[in-house]
């Protein structure tokens, strides 16, 4: 068994000649073993305090060995997944499925009132005393989820091969079953290197759906000290959806003095791994738009399978600057990089239904920069959602260099 921290690879090279009675003989055999970074999906609450959720997750998984290529999933105060997410879940193949559970302090500060802590008598403690005690090591408690428990069940049993089960020999447990920033549970922690070094980050207390994007693509800065205030979302995008960061960084990411190569907190803390593209797929990348946890969570599965995939959300259309600037841009350059491919880009939406993204498609259109310096603009329009079948050589892996 090997540690939940790796996963073990091998390819097998057979060499053989053919003899007189034209049967091959085998004369050669060569395996090759490798350890790979462990593919996790990590749940966190879909609920209306999703996106502070969704940072907290994202930042818990940058910690982890090639945890910038984890992908994050909301479930409901019920415990489901929303069946739209299946199909990209099923298609990224996790070796584990990791509940990320906040701590009290925590929930707290996000969520106020939602865990009720007790003083000796069993009266819940409210004002200063309960102030007090989440300052104090109670505050690290991390209270149980049951809606949590129900969505990492039911996707450990469709979903990864990492599973033991208990003394009845049919109910089936993960190896690895939770996650907190600080504590990555079981999953090998990320190398630190040298954090002292340059770097982008997005600060935490940014909370725009910009931020969001792109905080899950260079990672989030830890808490603590004073954060710069926030910028431009048309700033942001335009950075983090340029083709491989070839935008200069805004100065309010940096962590240190401006360097060149920029390096992202995901670039130190994933040092050593490297992205690798197996086969080919003739899908170009998608374009999500709408404003839930499941567009979100599909755009970021949809970048990490096929290397491009965008969230559009009513707050980046209704910005005009933004509108203009950089998402009418980002869909040009994905629609010019997708010519030569077959289906094209995708547009789809995981909440929308098709006149809704017609409409939000519209507009992308009458931005002032989708069409320019384009010969012929696309005509853009709802489409099925990208072909990704469960194929190793069909989706993108992050190995060791």
């Amino acid at each position: 068994m090997v540690a939940p921290g790796f996963v073990l690879t091998s390819m097998v090279l057979v060499m053989s000649l053919a003899t007189g009675d034209g049967a091959a003989a085998v004369r050669h055999v060569t395996v090759r073993t490798s350890m790979r970074p462990p593919r996790a999906v990590v749940l966190f609450r879909g609920d209306e305090h999703w996106r502070h959720w969704a940072r907290r997750a994202l930042a818990a998984a940058q910690e982890t060995w090639a945890g910038g290529g984890h992908l994050i999933v909301p479930y409901s105060d019920t415990g489901v997944v929303a069946p739209v997410l299946l199909p990209v879940l099923t298609a990224f193949d996790p070796d584990h499925v990791l509940l990320f559970e906040p701590t009290a302090r925590v929930w707290e500060a996000v969520d106020p009132g939602r865990v009720c802590l007790n003083d000796a008598h069993g009266n819940a403690l409210v004002g200063e005393s309960l102030a007090s005690v989440l300052a104090s090591d109670t505050g690290d408690f991390r209270p149980h989820d049951p809606a949590g428990d129900s969505a990492r069940d039911y996707l450990e049993r469709h979903l990864t091969p990492f599973v033991e089960h208990w003394a009845d020999g049919e109910t089936p447990f993960g190896l690895v079953r939770s996650i907190a920033s600080g504590d990555v549970s079981g999953l090998t922690r990320a190398p630190v290197g040298d954090l002292a070094a340059a770097h982008v980050a997005v600060p935490r207390s940014w909370s725009s759906d910009a931020a969001l994007v792109a905080g899950s693509i260079v990672g989030f800065r830890n808490d603590g000290g004073t954060d710069p205030d926030p910028i431009a979302d048309c700033d942001l995008l335009g950075y983090a959806y340029s083709v491989r960061g070839s935008a200069a960084p805004p100065a309010a990411l940096w962590c240190g003095p401006a360097s060149d190569p920029a390096r992202s907190l995901i670039d130190l803390l994933d040092s050593g791994v490297i992205d690798h593209n197996r086969g080919f797929s003739r899908e170009a990348g998608a374009v999500v738009v709408g404003d839930t946890a499941e567009d979100f969570c599909l755009a970021m599965a949809y970048r990490l399978l096929l290397g491009t995939g965008v969230w559009l959300t009513s707050q980046m259309l209704a910005d005009e600057d933004t509108l203009n600037r950089a998402v009418g841009v980002v869909v040009r350059d994905l629609a010019w990089r997708a010519r030569n491919r077959g289906p094209g880009v995708r547009y789809v939406s995981g909440s929308l239904d098709e006149d809704a993204l017609s409409d939000a498609l519209a507009k992308i259109e009458s931005s002032r920069f989708y069409s320019i310096a384009m010969d012929e603009a696309e005509d853009l329009g709802p489409t099925p959602p990208p072909d990704i079948p469960r194929t190793p050589g069909r989706c993108r892996r992050r190995g060791p260099r």
